[in-house]
């Protein structure tokens, strides 16, 4: 078995394992377990030589998001700030390659879609939150919209522009389903809100690195 087969197996069995911690009632194996698959991720960047700094930026500061969002609410903040910092790295690796075009901006029609729908249900219930949360939102916007925006670059191939543009979509979703679900108390199934958050996370790494 290659070590690629291993190491996705690992990612989705840690992944599933917290699924199935929160959903059943299991706690403990939720805290143990939801943040080992970013774990995982920052050790396979941080061993191929191909890998950024502003990747493990990116990863470190969403594994510490993914611990500071099971803490009590009055550390939510905190955790919006380092996913915020995470989102922000992100956008910043994967602008190296990719220079601006206006038509480019086309690609921003999807995510701000998106966003505006989710903001639009979510504006009643954010109360003091309301700024922070768009500021969030607008670099979740960036970041999807540069993922995209990497489809018809030339430099870059095929498989990493695919992947990135299903990485950004997927965590544009993941966020909003969290949203939903936190401030309008909408009964968002978890395994689909957590389960999207890892496969957005999984499609950047590969699409990061990946020629």
């Amino acid at each position: 078995m290659s070590a690629l087969v291993l190491v996705a197996a690992a990612y989705l069995g840690t992944g599933a394992a917290a699924i199935w911690g929160r959903t059943s009632g299991r706690r403990w194996l939720f805290w143990l377990t939801k943040p080992l698959p970013l774990v995982l991720l920052i050790v396979v960047a941080a061993l191929d030589p191909r890998s950024h700094p502003w990747l493990l930026v990116a990863l470190g500061c969403s594994a510490l998001g993914d611990v500071l969002l099971m803490l009590p609410q009055r550390v939510f903040i905190a955790g919006l700030a380092s996913f915020l910092a995470g989102l922000s790295a992100y956008i910043v690796h994967f602008s190296f390659a990719v220079g601006f075009r206006p038509h480019s901006l086309l690609y921003a029609v999807v995510p701000v879609t998106i966003a505006v729908a989710v903001v639009t249900r979510l504006w009643p219930h954010l109360g003091r939150l309301r700024g922070p949360v768009l500021v969030y939102v607008g670099v979740l916007i960036g970041l999807s919209w540069r993922m995209l925006s990497r489809i018809d670059e030339p430099s870059i191939g095929a498989a990493s522009a695919l992947f990135g543009a299903a990485g950004g979509v997927l965590f544009l979703v993941a966020d909003s389903l969290l949203a939903l679900r936190r401030f309008a108390a909408r009964p968002i199934p978890y395994p689909l809100e957590l389960g999207t958050y890892y496969l957005a996370q999984g499609c950047l790494v590969i699409a990061a690195l990946t020629p």
